[in-house]
C-alpha cells in the first residue's frame, strides 16, 4: 500500500532526535511532485544535479517542523548538509544523553564538502558517514567537527570495493592543535592533506566560510 509519508512524519519524528536520510529519499517523502519534476529536469544527470541550498533548507525545515531535533541530509558526492533546531528543550535531550553542548548545536545549518578521494567503490559509503557523524556527536565534538569527520569516514570508504576495508580511523598527525581537537586531529589522520578548502557554514542567512589551512 502507499504511505502518506508528511502524516508518518509528523506522527514519529518528534520522537526522534536525528534522522539521517539522502536528500533524495527526503524528497520522495516530503514532495514527490518536486522530486519527479528535477528528475524529468536532471535527466540522466540525477536529482542531486538539481538540489541547491534554497531547496536543503526547504527539506530540512519541514523535519524540523514535523518535530526532529537533528536534520542531517546525505548529498552523495557533493557533501553532507545538518540543519538542527533552535528548540532548547528539544536539544536538552542530546545533551543530558550524549553530553552535547545544546548552546553550540541549537540553530545551525552547516554543509561540508566532500574529500578529494580515489574512487574504487562506493558500497556502504552513506551508511559510513553516518556511523561517522554518530561517533562525532558520541565524542561530544561540534557540529562542525562532526561532519568533518563524517564526510571523512565517507572519503575512506569509497577507496575500497567493499563497505569496510577502507575505513581509516584514529590516525594520529603530528599537528593535532590543526584542528584545536585531539580527538578530531586524530580522527581525520590521513586525511587532512585531501581536504576541500573548508566548510560553508550558513547561520542566519548569511553565508561563512571557515577554512581549516
Amino acid at each position: 500500500g502507499q504511505v502518506d509519508w508528511p502524516v508518518l512524519l509528523a506522527r514519529v519524528l518528534p520522537q526522534v532526535d536525528i534522522f539521517l536520510p539522502s536528500v533524495e529519499e527526503t524528497l520522495v517523502m516530503a514532495d514527490p511532485a518536486r522530486y519527479a519534476a528535477l528528475d524529468r529536469v536532471a535527466g540522466t544527470d540525477g536529482v542531486l544535479s538539481q538540489v541547491n541550498g534554497d531547496l536543503l533548507n526547504d527539506l530540512a525545515g519541514r523535519l524540523l517542523g514535523w518535530g526532529v531535533a537533528v536534520a542531517v541530509l546525505k548529498l552523495g558526492s557533493q557533501g553532507i548538509y545538518l540543519r538542527t533546531t533552535s528548540d532548547a528543550v528539544r536539544l536538552r535531550v542530546l545533551e543530558e544523553r550524549l553530553g552535547l553542548d545544546a548552546r553550540v548545536w541549537a540553530n545551525r545549518e552547516i554543509l561540508a564538502p566532500t574529500f578529494r578521494a580515489n574512487l574504487v567503490g562506493t558500497t556502504g559509503a552513506g551508511d559510513c558517514a553516518i556511523a561517522g557523524f554518530l561517533a562525532g556527536m558520541l565524542q561530544q565534538l561540534s557540529p562542525e567537527a562532526v561532519l568533518t569527520g563524517a564526510v571523512a569516514v565517507g572519503a575512506c570508504n569509497v577507496e575500497a570495493a567493499d563497505a569496510t576495508s577502507g575505513l581509516v580511523l584514529s590516525i594520529p598527525i603530528a599537528d593535532a592543535g590543526f584542528f584545536g581537537n585531539q580527538a578530531v586531529a586524530q580522527w581525520i589522520g590521513s586525511l587532512v592533506r585531501r581536504m576541500l578548502d573548508g566548510l560553508f557554514l550558513l547561520e542566519g542567512g548569511a553565508k561563512y566560510y571557515a577554512s581549516f589551512g
